[in-house]
């Protein structure tokens, strides 16, 4: 059985690029229909709340935030890129129900 997320207002926020949006890519993992809600390459207000409360798969979730994430993404800076379990642990933490707030302290880095 696949591991799933539920998407949250926070769980959006979290996968901003460092331009302050998000691309397409990360849009169509969420499950947006891009030719409804970014028509003439602008999103159409309200996208985001007709993605809250949906799943995605955690594989999913994982990818959307790499895509998006800049270093210091969940607040936490770290001098190397974090070890290889950390994408796998951050999905298994949101398809156990974790808020990202949880999963954000509950992640340790290596110094």
């Amino acid at each position: 059985m696949e591991s799933f997320v539920i998407i949250t207002k926070e769980f959006i926020h979290a996968g901003r690029t460092e331009n302050n949006g998000w691309t397409k890519d990360q849009l169509r993992l969420l499950g947006l229909n891009l030719s409804t809600w970014w028509p003439k390459n602008r999103l159409i207000r309200g996208w985001q709340q007709v993605l809250i409360n949906k799943k995605i798969s955690a594989r999913n979730a994982v990818e959307f935030l790499e895509l998006g994430a800049e270093p210091g993404a969940f607040q936490v800076q770290f001098n190397s890129d974090p070890p290889p379990q950390y994408k796998s642990r951050v999905a298994q933490m949101f398809a156990e129900g974790k808020s990202f707030s949880e999963v954000e302290s509950e992640i340790k880095y290596p110094d």
